[in-house]
């Protein structure tokens, strides 16, 4: 039997090692830069990478990086190892990325209701 802690863990690092290149190359390589608006307490929690809590985020795709957008906000607080996805089916097909969320699981949807109710 596999131990699930253990596979979260390593995964965590495996993970943050595939999404950390990305944000490389996004912040980095590119020259760009985020600035998060928020209050004094959420400010320490990133300054110090201790979220303290869960959160969901819901984006609705303007552009085609807002999910690199929210893997550096991720980043800022340490958790960009542990990030999950609801995504289109047919990018569980994609190479690295696409398989690299079936390890770490990230839900595959159909974007039908009926077909994807028992996943959710």
């Amino acid at each position: 039997q596999i131990n699930k802690d253990l596979y979260r863990r390593i995964n965590y690092y495996l993970m943050f090692g595939i999404y950390g290149y990305l944000l490389f190359i996004a912040e980095w390589w590119s020259g760009s830069s985020m600035i998060i608006y928020c209050d004094e307490e959420l400010k320490q929690r990133i300054e110090k990478k201790d979220p303290e809590e869960n959160a969901i985020i819901l984006m609705n795709h303007h552009y085609e990086l807002d999910w690199l957008y929210c893997w550096m906000v991720a980043d800022r607080v340490g958790m960009v190892g542990n990030c999950r996805s609801f995504i289109k089916d047919s990018l569980k097909y994609l190479p690295i990325l696409g398989w690299a969320g079936n390890f770490n699981d990230d839900l595959y949807i159909k974007r039908n209701l009926e077909k994807d109710k028992n996943r959710m």
